[in-house]
């Protein structure tokens, strides 16, 4: 699960998305880990698009079993959470943080592997961001078909 997210990430980056925030959150409620991506572009092209692109990557490169498209979940740098949070966390380079059972500005996080946080770039470049992402995600697609 841990070489499964980090090799996913390595993907986002390699076809251009770098998104502000990566990483695999325990959900308590479905007792269930979810992978988390939160980037910017999702305000300016929508979830649709990026997660377009996202199952793109999933036809192409094999993620192993601990990581499936179903896994990803795809948030906005501007929802509460991640506006608290940011307060809180930050993690960038080849570092990865691990939070257990703590409360962080008031949210809960029993498990977290957050491989990437930190603030989102300037919205002038992020529709570019997320068309060429799009773009060479669906070209590695129709390439592997």
């Amino acid at each position: 699960m841990i070489e499964a997210g980090a090799s996913f990430l390595s993907k986002l980056d390699e076809f251009g998305l770098s998104p502000e925030s990566a990483g695999w959150l325990y959900d308590t409620a479905r007792s269930d880990w979810r992978y988390l991506v939160a980037s910017a572009a999702i305000d300016v092209v929508g979830r649709r698009k990026i997660y377009g692109a996202i199952i793109d990557l999933f036809e192409v490169f094999d993620f192993g079993d601990d990581l499936t498209s179903m896994d990803v979940h795809l948030v906005s740098p501007r929802e509460q959470w991640y506006v608290i949070m940011r307060g809180a966390v930050s993690v960038s380079g080849a570092s990865r943080a691990r939070i257990r059972r703590s409360n962080l500005n008031g949210i809960h996080i029993e498990d977290a592997l957050v491989y990437r946080f930190f603030a989102p770039p300037a919205a002038a470049k992020l529709e570019r961001q997320a068309n060429m992402f799009a773009k060479k995600a669906h070209k590695a697609a129709e390439l592997a078909s």
